[in-house]
């Protein structure tokens, strides 16, 4: 019994070592080689930083500036003068130079206008319109003192040498910066110049 059990076992490890004899082996895995020719090189990477320029946006100034325009076309008499200047005095008489040109330049607006008198005076003196002409015993009395000298001269650059402001062409209201009328609820806002804010009605691009 024991030499059979032994036999039977030899024949088990026989069979077994067979099977392993004959069983096929697995395929190599190719292995690819990167072969390269000996003249290849690698290329370097080149980075070229192209300089870029700053495009700056320039904006054109629109502050109200006082100008010299061709005024050889433009037809005054000395009361025409006289009216600017009272207008200019009583409107901003202490305001700066440039508040002063402002009322002139506005008054100017208005005599263009069609819906104005075409006169600087009937423009000045025309009803409800500047509130210091409301009194007509001030009308045609002739002020004195500084702010009167500086009002007249401007009232003859403005008549006689073309003296305008850039930025307010298209003005013809205004009122001081501690009231706020119900008409300018419907204006556009232009400026504001010393006490003084500058509307227009016309359509602005």
């Amino acid at each position: 019994m024991k030499q059979t059990l032994i036999k039977a076992c030899v024949l088990v490890l026989m069979v077994f070592s067979v099977s392993k004899l004959i069983e096929p082996s697995p395929a190599p895995t190719p292995q690819v080689q990167n072969i390269q020719p000996q003249w290849y090189k690698k290329p370097e990477v080149v980075i070229i930083e192209v300089p870029v320029r700053e495009t700056k946006i320039i904006k054109e100034d629109m502050t109200p500036q006082v100008v010299i325009v061709d005024n050889s076309e433009m037809m005054y008499e000395d009361i025409d003068v006289f009216c600017l200047a009272k207008n200019i005095f009583h409107e901003a008489g202490i305001e700066p130079d440039i508040g002063k040109y402002a009322v002139a330049q506005v008054t100017l607006n208005r005599v263009a206008s069609r819906k104005y008198p075409n006169t600087i005076c009937k423009v000045v003196l025309d009803r409800y319109q500047f509130s210091w002409a409301n009194n007509r015993s001030r009308h045609w009395t002739r002020p004195k003192g500084p702010n009167w000298d500086r009002s007249y001269e401007i009232a003859r650059q403005v008549m006689n040498e073309g003296h305008r402001v850039k930025g307010l062409e298209n003005s013809r209201y205004y009122h001081a910066d501690y009231v706020k009328p119900h008409w300018s609820r419907k204006m556009t806002h232009v400026a504001t110049v010393g006490r003084h804010v500058f509307y227009t009605n016309d359509a602005i691009y």
